[in-house]
């Protein structure tokens, strides 16, 4: 064939010759022009000059349902954790209609992802959630077109996201976190958790995880090696720590050190207890059977009633103990490093934009600051100076 092929009446098959791909196939791109011969000439010297922009790609029948499910199976599978890979399914699964992954790749537009985003948002979806989406369907799109080479231009490129909500997290004061504490200890079951959390920086899913072997009592040391992941439908995943950094051994207050050997004598005569029906996890803070604690129950039953107790807002939630942990490190003047450090953070930047806040006691002392320079100053100078008039 010369590039050029007669199919019909007024109707031509034009096609270029794109090499050869991975498995040694040859690659074209063939598009079907209405009109005289002239119109298909014309069109294939087009297409000769986007394949020399390296605009080109070959022709492929791949809709975007297909490619997704390749590229979380062979390419994501290889880069992500496995809760990961299994988020990034359940949110393309629930979120993108059959439709739309019914629709082939080279034909998708910008206008497609606009209209499913505005949808999502019309259903009273967050930001966060549709934002969420939009970075699967980012990465994996980017690849068709930067790797496999089997789309002009990425779709999802230039589509307008709905604006991130400031999602205002609960700062809690020395004193709000005293009152706290003192409610937590009310409670046998998980008091000693949730102090942990506070006092320690551990995220959930970490407090979760601590195996009796990962706390040595002698030397004061917590050692956090995994965490608990829960997942869809009822199950869990035995993960190891969010990042390398977060894989750290913190040092235990002195005062937890008595706290800690009752619930590891708890967790004991639980074990026996249980008898056969025990579930050997190690777990230093296991359900009846040895299993993990889910962290739902432990909302519900525990930390809300607390919260009352406390005379606190209901709307704090479990992981805002990890939040007032680096704001009451900050409040106390502990190096940046040290809190980051603390919490598991690689870069300190994520600690000061994330989980540092403003408490009324922080910024009174930074109002303080001020009154002590210049609350005294008397006719408008400063103490202590002199006004010097200025000379012609």
């Amino acid at each position: 064939m010369t590039g050029i092929k007669k199919i019909g009446e007024e109707k031509y098959l034009v096609r270029v010759w794109l090499g050869y791909d991975e498995r040694g196939k040859q690659r074209f791109c063939n598009q079907t022009v209405y009109g005289s011969r002239k119109e298909a000439e014309r069109r294939r010297a087009d297409l000769l000059t986007q394949k020399s922009r390296r605009e080109l790609v070959p022709s492929e029948k791949m809709t975007l349902g297909e490619f997704i499910a390749d590229y979380l199976d062979n390419v994501a599978r290889h880069r992500v954790r496995a809760n990961t890979l299994r988020a990034y399914a359940e949110s393309i699964a629930r979120y993108v209609p059959e439709r739309l992954c019914r629709k082939r790749l080279q034909r998708l537009d910008m206008s497609d992802f606009e209209r499913l985003y505005s949808r999502m948002a019309d259903k009273g979806l967050s930001p966060e959630t549709i934002r969420a989406v939009h970075a699967v369907l980012r990465v994996a799109l980017r690849h068709a077109k930067y790797r496999r080479r089997i789309i002009a231009h990425d779709p999802t490129e230039g589509v307008v996201l709905p604006r991130r909500d400031a999602r205002e997290m609960s700062a809690l004061s020395r004193a709000d976190a005293t009152r706290l504490i003192a409610a937590i200890r009310d409670d046998r079951r998980c008091g000693v958790l949730l102090e942990l959390i506070l006092v320690l920086g551990l995220r959930p899913s970490e407090a979760l995880g601590i195996r009796v072997q990962d706390v040595d009592l002698d030397r004061a040391r917590l050692s956090i090696c995994q965490r608990i992941v829960w997942l869809r439908g009822g199950d869990f995943d035995i993960d190891v720590p969010k990042s390398k950094r977060s894989a750290r051994r913190l040092i235990i207050p002195p005062y937890l050190i008595a706290y800690l050997r009752e619930q590891r004598r708890r967790a004991m005569e639980m074990r026996l207890r249980a008898g056969p029906e025990w579930t050997d996890l190690d777990l230093l803070f296991p359900t009846r059977r040895g299993g993990p604690l889910r962290p739902n129950n432990i909302i519900r039953r525990q930390f809300k009633p607390a919260l009352k107790r406390a005379n606190l807002p209901d709307n704090i939630r479990l992981y805002d103990l990890r939040h007032a942990h680096a704001t009451l490190l900050a409040a106390a003047g502990v190096p940046l490093r040290v809190v980051a450090d603390q919490l598991g953070h690689a870069n300190p930047y994520v600690t000061v934009t994330t989980y540092q806040h403003v408490t009324d006691d922080m910024a009174s002392a930074a109002a303080d600051v001020f009154e002590n320079l210049f609350g005294d100053q008397e006719g408008g100078g400063l103490k202590g100076s002199t006004s010097t008039s200025a000379k012609p």
